[in-house]
């Protein structure tokens, strides 16, 4: 079992702060991974990453008992893990080497309480043992290389009649495959894909879509130095012939998959990546001996290939479009939407990373594409025109947002208490529009001038530009409420359309007695009609 445990009092900020004092199980997991997930979002929330650990121990211990001996356990293993590191910096040292960090090095040998001498003599000899047993896997791996190399310049008579890669031999139901590392220019000129003109029921792909080929030539093109592409999966009509290395072990999995010269080499998935690679050599031909890894089947017909395809796509499953967001850094956009997020913390901790929507007993309030939609609408600065911003207009733009959350919290009814988790995420969706993405989304619509009138005219002689916000105080939240039925609530379901965000902004500016924009003042018309 793993327990992550207090190693000293600390405080953990989730909706709300709690204390655990030393010794106090915060979790515990069966999975190791899914400890590790945990400690890591808890570290996060800690106020003192280093007073909490996670420990693994093989006693019964519930969640909230208090255990002494777990943090003192826990402590152990950081003080061992912590100095078998620096012995090993003193060993590298004494071969010769250097220390990578001589300032750090110091602060953590005084965070042990030991002297380099101590130091020695309690690690040095486990610290000596590890980096020779390292060196010895490094050189054992540097020979099986070397035997590959010598097998490739050894088959010059084979590769006459074959093609010969160097591969992995692996096994899936049974069967044989390999994993071949390809070379882009031979990728295009051995690997095909099924004709368009063949109908779909003949086939073992979709038809090839030149837009998407494009697209992946271009992201190879502008990212020439960190691109990233999957292995691509085929199906080979002929037997191949692997020659492993001849060693014990896993060794004989690794050699050279020959394949026949006229054997047919068709994808079965991957065909876009193709496509695109064959796009992108043609602008830049010193790709040529880049190298892409290519699954190898035996080919059993048709239809095994159509069914390869269909559980190839019907078990991948697509990333929700906020974790892609998350991890995209190569879009300023995202960018600039995380820095707003880290200035705003009580939002960001409301913000649903992982998903494109927000679970229903979700402590979270928006996903993180509903917050990108939300500054868009706000602040006009989309994906599209950020480029267009300067620095110093984007910093502009992030006081005003700030400034328009703290009045938001203060003028939107229910949003302090929301905002503060004195009334739950679930109740708040349960019973208001406040908690809702048509409303936030609407907030951006009705905002946008009032932002836009901060960051090009300023505060100039001490005009409230969010006076107007007050009267929202008198607004009713409340999802039953008439005014919200026909825009954002319909037969008493919460309900996101593109003229239900303008209808409910169409209220929230009327009750500001502001004037509506001609966009929102068109759907309000349009609903207004069929409402009444």
């Amino acid at each position: 079992m793993f327990y992550i445990v207090a190693v000293d009092t600390v405080t953990i900020r989730k909706g709300y702060d709690e204390k655990f004092p030393a010794g106090k199980i915060i979790s515990r997991h069966k999975s190791e991974d899914v400890a590790q997930d945990r400690f890591r979002k808890l570290e996060r929330q800690a106020d003192k990453v280093e007073n909490i650990a996670m420990v693994e121990d093989c006693a019964g211990h519930a969640v909230s008992d208090v255990v002494p001996k777990l943090a003192q356990k826990a402590l152990a293993d950081r003080r061992e893990k912590l100095g078998l590191q620096l012995a090993k910096d003193l060993v590298r040292q004494d071969r010769g080497g250097e220390i990578d960090n001589p300032h750090f090095f110091a602060a953590w040998l005084e965070q042990l309480g030991m002297t380099v001498d101590e130091l020695r003599a309690e690690f040095g000899g486990r610290a000596a043992a590890e980096l020779d047993e390292t060196e010895k896997v490094r050189q054992a791996f540097a020979e099986r290389m070397a035997r590959i190399n010598a097998i490739e310049s050894s088959v010059t008579e084979r590769s006459e009649i074959t093609f010969s890669f160097p591969a992995v031999k692996g096994i899936q139901a049974g069967s044989e495959y390999y994993t071949a590392q390809v070379p882009f220019k031979y990728l295009v000129k051995l690997f095909r894909f099924d004709d368009e003109a063949v109908p779909p029921e003949a086939r073992a792909q979709r038809n090839l879509n030149e837009r998407h080929a494009q697209d992946i030539a271009d992201y190879i093109l502008e990212n020439r130095h960190e691109f990233v592409l999957p292995a691509i999966t085929a199906s080979v009509s002929a037997e191949m012939a692997f020659e492993g290395l001849q060693v014990s072990g896993a060794g004989s999995r690794v050699g050279v998959l020959h394949i026949p010269l006229d054997a047919t080499l068709l994808i079965n998935d991957g065909q876009h990546r193709r496509r695109g690679i064959e796009l992108a050599l043609k602008s830049l031909p010193m790709l040529c001996d880049e190298t892409i890894a290519v699954t190898l089947f035996f080919d059993h017909g048709l239809k095994r290939s159509q069914q390869m395809f269909a559980d190839i796509n019907a078990n991948a499953k697509k990333p929700s479009s906020s974790l892609s967001a998350l991890y995209d850094q190569r879009d300023p956009f995202n960018g600039f939407c995380l820095h707003l997020l880290e200035q705003l913390p009580d939002i960001r901790r409301r913000i649903e990373f992982e998903s494109g929507s927000v679970g229903a007993k979700s402590f979270k309030l928006w996903s993180l594409v509903s917050f990108k939609k939300f500054v868009t609408l706000l602040t006009g600065v989309s994906k599209g025109n950020i480029t267009d911003y300067d620095e110093a207009y984007r910093k502009d733009i992030t006081t005003a947002v700030k400034t328009f959350f703290e009045k938001a919290r203060a003028h939107v009814p229910m949003w302090d208490l929301m905002l503060a988790g004195t009334v739950s995420a679930q109740e708040m969706r349960e019973q208001y529009v406040v908690a809702h993405a048509v409303f936030f989304e609407a907030l951006g619509f009705y905002g946008a001038p009032m932002v836009e009138s901060e960051v090009v005219r300023g505060r100039k002689e001490g005009v409230d530009r969010y006076d107007a916000m007050k009267l929202l105080e008198s607004l009713n939240p409340d999802r039953t409420a008439q005014v919200w039925e026909g825009r954002c609530v319909v037969a008493g379901r919460m309900q996101k359309t593109a003229d239900g965000v303008k209808g409910t902004a169409a209220i929230l500016m009327s009750q500001s007695n502001l004037v509506l924009p001609p966009s929102v003042a068109e759907v309000e018309s349009r609903l207004g009609t069929l409402l009444n």
